[in-house]
Formats: structure tokens, C-alpha cells, sequence
């Protein structure tokens, strides 16, 4: 008699031990058979087919943007940096410019108000790719306005450098206006070809009252992102030494990005 009749007769036949028989052998044939499917299905929606929503923060001289930029190429997703939406408002001359313009020049934060704004609505544009985005969120009220705007990152990375590390990178850092790609006199120079420019905010003055007010908004930002979201990278030395770090950690995320394996 095959396996399947006796289950079927078992059952029909109203005699309750054959049936607890019966209920017991199918279950048992379920589980081998459908276990593996199961767990790898589980691992395919939570890690294959995850699209990337990743924050990188750090002090300005931390290298945030360098490194999302490179990150967003690898995990195909879309780069985005608070500042370069403040710099399109500004270039376009938008009903919010000449607010972005005087924080800016000034070393403030731009209001959480406008900020979660201009910068939640690119988040929501860039969801069905997925984005890395640095420079945002800044504050504790950033990071909420992205929770309640369904706009919540699944990993927020903190690059951490010393004070003097990062002050000697923004006096030598450069932009290139065209690609706002970032570049550094020393570190990582422009090619020769690049038509590179000095920041406004990079400016001695304007950058220690941009420093001290980002060291303690980042810090108590960082208070409200749940732990297993939360990863701290040592960011004081090389680009390749930060960049190893944070592959390190994004592989085990997004294993479908950096890893030929399959499920």
C-alpha cells in the first residue's frame, strides 16, 4: 500500500488513532519536503530581494559622502546627499533657496522642517531602486520625520573620526560642481581634466560652528536608531580602510551584491 492510501484510508476511516497516525506521517513528509523551501524563501525576501535603504553620517571631514557614493554604484542604488538637494534648491532658485542659502552660509542646520521635506520626497522618488544617503538624518526629529514618513532606513552606518582628522580634510576638500562628486587636495585629488571648486561651508569660521553643532545633533540622533540597525565604522584612516570596514558589514546585509552565491 502506498503512502499516500494508507493517510487517505487512516483518515476515512474514523478510527482516531489511525488518524493522529496519519495527521503525525503527514506532517513528518511536510517537514522534509518543505522545510528548506520555506527557511531559503525566508532568506530570499529578507536579504535577496531587500532593496538597500542605507544612511551613512558622520562629522563633516568623515568621508560620508565619498563613501556613499561608492556604495550606491555597488548595491545599483540611487545616491543621495542632503546637501546636494539644498545645492539644487539654491541653483534653481526655488521658494526655498534663500533659506537654505543663509543656513548654509552660516554654518547652521538647515530646519528640520525643510530638510525632512526636500529630502524625504527624493527618499520616496528613489524607493523602488533603493538609496544610500548621506548628510540627512542630522537630527533626532530628521530621523523620526523618516520613521513616520515611511521613509526608515534598515541601517544607519556612523563613520567615526577624530576631531583633527576631520578638520585637515575639509581645508583640502574639493567638489566638482558638475558630477558633485568629492575630492581631496591631498587624499584624493581631482584628475586634471576636473573643474573642481572650494566649498562655501568648508571655510575655516563657517566650518567650526558647522562642526560643533553637527558633534551634538549627530550624537543624540544616534540615540534613537535601534541598536541592531546601528553600525559604527572607524573612519580615521585611509579610504580603502573605511571602505573595507563598511563592505565588510554591507555583505552580510545585502549578500546579493557581493557574493556570487545564490539561494
Amino acid at each position: 500500500m502506498s503512502r499516500r492510501s494508507f493517510f487517505k484510508r487512516a483518515w476515512f476511516s474514523g478510527n482516531k488513532p489511525y488518524v493522529a497516525l496519519a495527521l503525525t506521517g503527514a506532517a513528518v513528509w511536510f517537514h522534509s519536503n518543505h522545510t528548506d523551501y520555506m527557511f531559503h524563501e525566508v532568506l530570499r525576501e529578507k536579504y535577496v530581494e531587500q532593496k538597500p535603504h542605507i544612511v551613512i553620517t558622520g562629522l563633516p571631514g568623515s568621508g560620508k559622502s565619498t563613501q556613499a557614493q561608492y556604495f550606491a554604484q555597488e548595491l545599483d542604488a540611487q545616491h543621495i546627499s542632503s546637501g546636494d538637494v539644498f545645492r539644487k534648491e539654491i541653483y534653481n532658485g526655488t521658494r526655498f533657496s534663500e533659506e537654505l542659502k543663509s543656513s548654509m552660509e552660516s554654518g547652521k542646520l538647515v530646519s528640520d522642517n525643510l530638510s525632512n521635506r526636500l529630502v524625504n520626497r527624493e527618499l520616496r522618488k528613489a524607493e523602488e531602486k533603493g538609496w544610500v544617503l548621506d548628510g540627512h538624518p542630522r537630527t533626532q526629529k530628521n530621523y523620526e520625520a523618516m520613521c513616520i514618513g515611511q521613509v526608515k532606513p534598515d541601517l544607519v552606518i556612523v563613520i567615526d573620526v577624530d576631531d583633527n582628522v576631520a578638520q585637515q580634510r575639509c581645508e583640502g576638500r574639493l567638489r566638482d560642481p558638475t558630477t558633485n562628486k568629492i575630492y581631496h587636495e591631498k587624499y584624493n585629488p581631482p584628475p586634471k581634466d576636473a573643474k573642481v571648486e572650494k566649498r562655501n561651508d568648508d571655510e575655516k569660521d563657517i566650518f567650526k560652528k558647522r562642526f560643533k553643532t553637527q558633534v551634538d545633533s549627530i550624537s543624540e540622533m544616534i540615540k534613537v536608531v535601534p541598536k541592531e540597525n546601528l553600525v559604527t565604522i572607524n573612519g580615521s584612516g585611509t579610504i580603502e580602510e573605511t571602505r573595507n570596514a563598511i563592505q565588510s558589514v554591507l555583505s552580510q546585509r545585502y549578500p546579493k551584491y557581493f557574493s556570487n552565491e545564490s539561494f
